[in-house]
Formats: structure tokens, C-alpha cells, sequence
């Protein structure tokens, strides 16, 4: 999540300053393009990862496989759909939710 972060900001970072240096007058294109090609795709990435599956759908079962997620620490099912062949992850619910003093769920 760190390393995420830092990457996000420094190619943030690049890309103002290469919008800035082109309003000025020097030719980066490259540094604008490949920068916003970096930041696009960690946004991609973190918003691909984070869309797991809440319910299985018609066709779809568990394989069995079981595995924690590096990035969230969440335990996770593999659920197969055997029309499409895709493979899609389930976070595992722990039972266990924090509450605030009211005893409402956070």
C-alpha cells in the first residue's frame, strides 16, 4: 500500500510538472504520457483488485482454494464460473466487526 501510494504520488507530481514545463515551452510529451500511463494504471489496478465478489452467481462454485491477499490481509474463496472460465475472489467474512461506544458497526 505504501509503495502504491509513493508511486501515485511521484507520477502526480510528474505530470504537473511536465503540464507546467510544456505551458513553459519545453518538448516533454514523453515524461507527460508515460507518467500518466503509470498513474492510470495503478488507479486501474487498485480499482480491478478491489471489486472481489460479494455473491456467487448461477453456474459459479467454490473450487475450494483458499489463500490471504497480500494487499488487504483479507482471507479469500476462489469461486469458478464454469460458463466463462473466469475466476473470481470472495473475502471471507471474519465474524469479527468493530464498533464504535454507541455499538453502532463501523
Amino acid at each position: 500500500m505504501a509503495l502504491r501510494f509513493v508511486l501515485l504520488l511521484v507520477s502526480a507530481i510528474m505530470i504537473i510538472g511536465s503540464a507546467v514545463a510544456l505551458v513553459v515551452g519545453y518538448p516533454v510529451w514523453p515524461l507527460l504520457i508515460w507518467s500518466s500511463v503509470v498513474f492510470l494504471a495503478i488507479c486501474f489496478e487498485r480499482w480491478h483488485y478491489s471489486t472481489s465478489a460479494t455473491s456467487m452467481q448461477h453456474g459459479e462454485y467454490k473450487t475450494g482454494e483458499r489463500f490471504i491477499d497480500p494487499a488487504s490481509g483479507a482471507m479469500m474463496d476462489v469461486i469458478y464460473d464454469e460458463k466463462t472460465g473466469e475466476r473470481r475472489y470472495m473475502t471471507i467474512p471474519t465474524g469479527i466487526e468493530k464498533t464504535n461506544s454507541d455499538g453502532d458497526r463501523r
